[in-house]
């Protein structure tokens, strides 16, 4: 798989593609559970976020993590807008050398799920969180239609935090952070969150 690998930079990526599609099954169910039971971060590098995470299996060892977060702000009034909506599903592999080689799904959606970018990397971490190589690989549209559609159905299923182990993460937003910021050069996702919020569109809403 490794020769597959395109080193993630400005110049020498694969850029994700904007998609007009219908919103996923139960889209606007699990974003109500984001908006009820999501950890709020506040001021990170591409503002404030509510999210959630489902991780199955011990975080030292081969598991899988999944996020759902809402990016936006709340005006005087506390009511939550959403500008963007990200999902990331992770498959961490412990290797035998001690490092985690993922397979990372990162997909950005408009606040009704019309609009959709995706990317899929393979990255190697190590123990202490250095990563040591990271590319974009290609896959079809169905492949990643499938891996929304899995994600949504997952978080839009459940009604509490606790069931299956749904739960609101106080790690979630830095994360999520640091695997969108990750691949910036690529899906130039900043200067999208930094323009004026258009119907439809990615960029934030700021109260």
């Amino acid at each position: 798989m490794s020769s597959a690998i395109a080193p993630l930079s400005a110049i020498n990526c694969i850029r994700p593609t904007d998609i007009q599609t219908a919103a996923p099954a139960g889209w606007d169910t699990a974003i109500a559970n984001v908006e009820r039971h999501g950890t709020f971060m506040g001021g990170t590098p591409l503002g404030d976020t509510l999210g959630v995470a489902d991780i199955q299996g011990p975080r030292d060892g081969t598991h899988q993590a999944d996020y759902m977060n809402l990016w936006g702000g709340r005006t005087q009034d506390g009511v939550w807008h959403t500008g963007m909506v990200s999902l990331v599903s992770e498959s961490w592999q412990l290797q035998a050398d001690g490092n985690h080689r993922i397979s990372q799904w990162i997909h950005q959606m408009s606040p009704d799920g019309s609009q959709r970018r995706s990317m899929q990397n393979v990255l190697v971490r190590g123990p202490t969180g250095r990563i040591f190589d990271s590319g974009s690989i290609p896959f079809t549209e169905d492949e990643a239609a499938a891996n929304v559609a899995a994600l949504v159905a997952k978080f839009g299923s459940q009604t509490a935090p606790s069931v299956h182990g749904f739960a609101a993460c106080s790690r979630v937003g830095d994360h999520v952070v640091r695997a969108l910021r990750h691949v910036e050069p690529c899906t130039n996702l900043l200067p999208q969150l930094r323009a004026p919020a258009t119907t439809g569109g990615f960029g934030l809403r700021r109260s």
